[in-house]
């Protein structure tokens, strides 16, 4: 058995799905934070979105619309 992950594979997804639980636990610190940090917020958002664009190239979803 390998040891080396396949980032094609379950253990690729697994490392981005890791990645972006990590993400979505810091967004969420953020936002409850008495003094928001907006900037810091919009980067989190904005490396989250970039995160889930390669999630759904992963697994060769195109598009927003899960039919095409």
């Amino acid at each position: 058995m390998s040891t080396v992950p396949d980032p094609a594979g379950a253990d690729g997804l697994d490392t981005l799905r890791g990645r972006y639980d990590r993400m979505r636990a810091d967004l969420q610190a953020l936002q409850a934070q008495p003094v928001k940090d907006l900037p810091a917020i919009d980067r989190l958002v904005d490396a989250l979105e970039q995160l889930q664009l390669r999630v759904k190239a992963e697994l060769g979803i195109r598009g927003n619309n899960p039919n095409e």
